[in-house]
């Protein structure tokens, strides 16, 4: 397989009222330095306890921000609703990777109501978000079954090595959460500005320096072929989770 065929895609989690500002700002001045359109994942009503260490943005900033994102290219996607976490056994998330979830082992109408009112604070401030970005990538059948009822048809996550579909939903992989160099037919790394040092900010520059002819925007996975999951799809699966950790 050769540079060519190995795409590399980027998604960046926990934009929220709180947020680190300087480091976000970091972080997408080197994708826009390099012209790569992200996927971000948005929290629309942030409780996160740790997030709320950072200073609050008003409102109608905020969301006048969400705007620049969309407008200058780059992917919102639905990240959760409050970003609040319960405690779950890992293997009761279809990606068996936290003992923590937003949604995991909640009842239907539990999890359509958090679904629903977030889709609705989006819809509020003009937003229709079509890609879903679990808290902690923990999601069950339920969480599945939910959007699927509620309009949203992607879900980045999975270690695939491809685009699958499964259970209505179409998913685009998300194997790394790490700065691994392009490896398969199609990859996406995941990182979470909040927390990065200044070293990996950095890095992730040098990174897009070198590898910029395998990054390609995320505006793309509209049009990628997503064939139902097979067995070696589910394969790959388990092999991942055992070799990498998000």
């Amino acid at each position: 397989m050769t540079g060519k065929t190995r795409k590399v895609l980027f998604r960046v989690d926990d934009y929220a009222g709180n947020r680190n500002h300087d480091k976000w700002a970091k972080v997408l001045e080197v994708f826009n330095k390099f012209s790569i359109k992200v996927c971000i994942g948005v929290i629309p009503d942030n409780r996160d306890k740790n997030l709320l260490e950072y200073s609050l943005e008003p409102s109608s900033s905020f969301w006048a921000g969400v705007s620049d994102l969309d407008q200058n290219g780059h992917i919102v996607a639905l990240h959760g609703c409050t970003h609040e976490y319960h405690s779950i056994n890992e293997s009761q998330s279809l990606i068996p990777i936290n003992p923590q979830s937003e949604f995991v082992g909640l009842e239907y109408s539990v999890q359509l109501d958090k679904l629903s009112k977030s889709l609705s604070i989006f819809a509020a401030n003009g937003f229709v978000p079509k890609i879903f970005m679990a808290p902690s990538h923990t999601f069950d059948e339920i969480t599945l079954r939910c959007l699927s009822e509620l309009g949203i048809k992607y879900v980045t996550d999975g270690y695939f090595l491809r685009p699958v579909r499964f259970s209505g939903i179409k998913f685009i992989p998300q194997q790394f959460g790490s700065l691994y160099r392009p490896m398969f037919p199609l990859q996406t790394i995941c990182l979470h500005p909040n927390t990065m040092k200044s070293i990996e900010i950095n890095q992730l520059e040098q990174y897009c320096r070198r590898y910029r002819d395998s990054i390609i925007d995320f505006s793309v996975f509209e049009s990628f072929d997503y064939p139902p999951r097979g067995f070696l799809d589910s394969l790959m699966m388990c092999l991942f989770h055992l070799r990498f950790r998000i």
